[in-house]
């Protein structure tokens, strides 16, 4: 998570994330209604929309909850690494750790782009 030292940057970070989001339901929803969807590779790049939609709403909301996680459940300084969560109960504080698991998201994700574009380059033969 990159930390924003004005708000603008949050601003448009997060409207970019907004628009990636709707930009990989969109790509979902029509593949899911295109026949192309009969082709092993197509059905692959509908899983990574989904999961880039999935990461986008992760991140999107992982900033939010940042607001509600109590500055006192921090130690040490995010600027040299040292700072801790110290993890409690609250809902925020668990939402938050789950949240910072987005790499996994983004990864499979670009994972499963690559197998549908290397299946529908397989089948094809071109590029």
């Amino acid at each position: 998570m990159e930390p924003y030292t004005v708000p603008e940057g949050l601003y448009i970070s997060q409207v970019a994330r907004v628009l990636f989001g709707v930009a990989m339901i969109g790509l979902f929803i029509r593949l899911s209604r295109s026949p192309l969807i009969r082709e092993r590779g197509w059905r692959f790049i509908r899983v990574g929309a989904c999961l880039f939609f999935w990461w986008s709403l992760n991140t999107f909301l992982l900033y939010f909850s940042e607001r509600f996680v109590h500055p006192l459940n921090f130690t040490g300084h995010a600027e040299d690494w040292s700072q801790k969560l110290i993890i409690n109960d609250a809902p925020s504080t668990i939402f938050y750790i789950t949240g910072l698991l987005d790499p996994l998201l983004v990864v499979s994700a670009t994972f499963f782009i690559f197998l549908g574009l290397r299946k529908l380059r397989a089948r094809r033969e071109v590029w």
